[in-house]
């Protein structure tokens, strides 16, 4: 959506991290330059594909719709790979701005069914138990892992795993209570930060201590930058 249509019919948010639900992929095909049709800068960091996926949860059963969409995930997605993404086909929007511009889509049969976010790696606890390195960080008194606090933070670590641009800035201290993990049993395609990019130092005695932040005094972690 380009910002002049954004502006003449603006709406809120329709959707956030909540509204996410898991798709397995089924196809992927690669766009040309000329099927793409852009009409500003290209991002290199990714790659414009139509992708089929049906629901995780719909897998098995014969008549569980598949889905089509047009995605900048082309170059991490392939057939059988988890993927996060908001059903727009079943969602129920309430909001007056996005129901006028989702008519208008439907008759240039633009608006898509799934948009897809975030390909999933691996299993959450999986990844926990290869990560070799931690934050310094302020604990909260309420910020166990199965919390909502717990899960935003999880997600924080795994964006940085994912993005060196991303982690730019953000000291990364090696762990020195994380368990050895075998190189053989750990699969290639996860996201890793490198030794090379952590951090000697980290005192125990400090990480230890429990400097408590009312959770509702503050919504997200802090994190030491460099």
């Amino acid at each position: 959506m380009n910002g002049n249509s954004y502006w003449r019919e603006p709406f809120r948010s329709i959707c956030n991290q909540k509204r996410l639900s898991e798709f397995t992929v089924i196809n992927v095909e690669s766009l040309s330059d000329a099927e793409i049709n852009s009409h500003g800068p290209q991002s290199d960091k990714h790659v414009v594909a139509d992708i089929w996926v049906m629901k995780s949860s719909d897998l098995g059963k014969s008549d569980a719709p598949q889905y089509c969409t047009r995605s900048h995930l082309g170059h991490l997605l392939h057939p059988g790979d988890s993927v996060m993404g908001f059903d727009l086909a079943n969602a129920n929007v309430n909001e007056e701005h996005f129901e006028k511009y989702e008519k208008r889509q439907l008759k240039k049969d633009r608006l898509p069914d799934v948009i897809l976010v975030k390909k999933v790696f691996a299993d959450r606890n999986t990844r926990k138990r290869a990560r070799q390195w931690k934050l310094r960080r302020l604990r909260k008194e309420n910020g166990s892992d199965g919390s909502a606090e717990g899960n935003d933070y999880q997600d924080f670590l795994e964006d940085l795993e994912e993005d060196a641009n991303f982690r730019q800035g953000v000291n990364i201290y090696k762990d020195p209570t994380a368990m050895p993990v075998d190189e053989d049993d750990q699969d290639e395609g996860v996201p890793k930060i490198t030794l090379q990019e952590m951090l000697e130092g980290l005192n125990l005695a400090e990480e230890e201590e429990v400097m408590a932040v009312p959770a509702e005094e503050e919504e997200s972690a802090d994190v030491e930058i460099a």
